[in-house]
């Protein structure tokens, strides 16, 4: 049955879950579905999150090694005759 609900779409998955008994095998299943979409979301999410905070992470790095590299060529003494 959960591989027939992962073919629903989100009406007629709702649909199903209202028109379903409370406490019944079919109620449970699609509350399971709604949870298992939910949690594919977040999951989603989160790995997002953590490729974009790696990118500005790596971002900074790069910007501090340039800054540090251009300080330290502005610092080289230039010999003038």
């Amino acid at each position: 049955m959960n591989k027939d609900l992962k073919k629903l779409s989100s009406d007629e998955l709702s649909n199903m879950y209202g028109n379903a008994m409370e406490n019944s095998i079919q109620r449970n299943a699609t509350e399971g579905e709604f949870e298992r979409r939910k949690l594919f979301w977040i999951k989603f999410a989160a790995i997002v999150t953590v490729i974009s905070v790696v990118i500005m992470g790596l971002t900074a790095i790069g910007s501090f090694i340039l800054d540090l590299l251009s300080f330290t060529n502005a610092q080289t003494p230039t010999v003038s005759k």
